[in-house]
């Protein structure tokens, strides 16, 4: 909404800007085919819309026309996002690819093409990642470089149809995606990686007695993880083996210990701990 404007379109008919009170048509935008954008982006006094393989971009007083980018896929989209003057948005190439355009111009900024189709609306959290899902993975990407920083496979059987388009979702701090049966729960606002810092985060989740672990090195080396109690009892070892320089993602299998607060420790093969968190 946008002033007390409300902007929809659908199949074969115009865009519109209704007026939110009344519901009077206050401007109309005709294209050529078909709207194919389940509900517009409204952002910067502009608004965005797919259309035949077309991107619009309107200015939400007067539905005049500022930009119009081409070539896009004939088919269905999810709502774009925006962030920091970009928009950013899914279209289908045999593979899914993530876009970055400047709102103003439509100039690109940079695009990702994915290993995967199917993908999702996409939420942003503070730390500028960007979050969705696809048929098989959830992917994480650095909304500055335009690179894929995290990616996971969802546990079978698959299904383009078992999720809604309008997941991931953000509650407070924690990213909430669901696939199927199973939920996936991510403290969005600590995933973080520093260039050139070795760096961990380790989150327990909801589900499964799971832990997390995203490690970012900057030399390869082989490590291990250690978990200790409060009182400083070993209670598991984790053998991590050779880890790649990088960025590296584990879920651990914590079914063996209890609820309550741990200390983790990660070492290398001269038993030095290696430094994590927010330094």
């Amino acid at each position: 909404m946008y002033k007390n404007r409300i902007f929809l379109g659908n199949d074969f008919t115009p865009f519109w800007a209704l007026d939110r009170f009344t519901g009077d048509s206050l401007w109309k935008f005709e294209t050529a085919s078909w709207i194919d954008v389940l509900f517009p982006l409204i952002a910067e006094s502009l608004t965005y819309f797919f259309s035949g393989g077309s991107l619009y971009a309107l200015t939400c007083g007067i539905g005049a026309l500022k930009w119009q980018k081409s070539g896009f896929n004939l088919g269905y989209h999810p709502t774009p996002s925006y962030k920091d003057n970009y928009i950013f948005f899914r279209d289908w190439q045999n593979t899914d690819i993530i876009y970055a355009l400047n709102h103003i111009n439509s100039a690109e900024k940079w695009h990702v093409i994915l290993p995967d189709t199917y993908a999702t609306s996409i939420i942003i959290t503070l730390n500028n990642f960007l979050w969705l899902q696809t048929k098989r993975n959830i992917f994480v990407i650095d909304l500055v470089e335009g690179i894929i920083i995290y990616k996971t496979f969802f546990p079978g059987p698959y299904n383009s149809l078992g999720y809604a388009w309008f997941w991931p979702l953000i509650y407070g701090p924690y990213v909430i995606i669901t696939h199927l049966k199973n939920m996936y729960i991510y403290k969005g606002a600590e995933f973080n990686s520093p260039q050139n810092k070795n760096y961990f985060i380790f989150y327990p989740t909801l589900i499964k007695n799971q832990g997390y672990l995203y490690l970012n090195i900057n030399k390869g080396e082989n490590l291990k993880i250690e978990i200790f109690d409060i009182i400083g009892r070993k209670r598991e070892v984790f053998n991590l083996g050779y880890v790649k320089r990088g960025s590296n993602f584990y879920i651990l299998d914590l079914k063996d210990l209890s609820q309550g607060i741990y200390i983790l420790k990660i070492k290398d093969k001269k038993q030095k701990i290696l430094k994590g968190g927010r330094n």
